[in-house]
């Protein structure tokens, strides 16, 4: 028994004398300093966002060099800057794209003109499947469904929402 002399008592109580430090019985002191297993981590702060003036590019886009004229002198941006965010201007119109989404947005005109061509193709392809199978009542739901993403496509084109395939914002 540990930590207990002869008879049962505790070391001192017989006259018995506790076993020497470099004993197998005693637990050795730490060999390696103390590290804290939780290092400290400071507290989140949320960060601050600053409201950009109208007219003014965003404070966190990156500056840009203008040229003497006032215009933005920015290299491949052939049609301007957006003036809130400093983003390229496409050279494709978004009242252009939304009319031909609205009124051929079925054969995939509107995205074919962004140069979306997967999702130009996925209308047409749509849309001559679902005139296809207009026999069936299946056409029918077909031809609802597409007409219902058309309409929708339309208005995110008309309120800025898509960008054409090169991710410059439309005029």
């Amino acid at each position: 028994m540990t930590g207990y002399g002869s008879g049962g008592y505790p070391y001192g109580g017989d006259g018995s004398i506790p076993p020497a430090a470099g004993s197998a019985n005693l637990p050795q002191p730490y060999s390696q300093p103390y590290r804290n297993p939780m290092p400290y981590v400071p507290p989140y702060q949320q960060p601050v966002y600053v409201q950009p003036q109208y007219g003014q590019p965003s404070p966190y886009a990156a500056p840009m060099p203008y040229s003497p004229y006032g215009q933005a002198a920015v290299p491949g941006a052939l049609y301007g800057v957006d003036p809130l965010t400093g983003i390229p201007l496409s050279d494709k119109s978004k009242s252009t794209a939304g009319l031909l989404q609205l009124f051929f947005g079925g054969f995939g005109v509107g995205r074919l003109y962004l140069g979306h061509t997967g999702i130009g193709v996925a209308q047409l392809m749509l849309t001559l499947f679902g005139l296809i199978t207009t026999l069936f009542i299946v056409g029918g739901f077909i031809l609802f469904g597409v007409g219902v993403w058309i309409l929708i496509d339309a208005i995110m084109i008309f309120t800025g929402s898509v960008r054409d395939s090169n991710g410059r914002v439309l005029r």
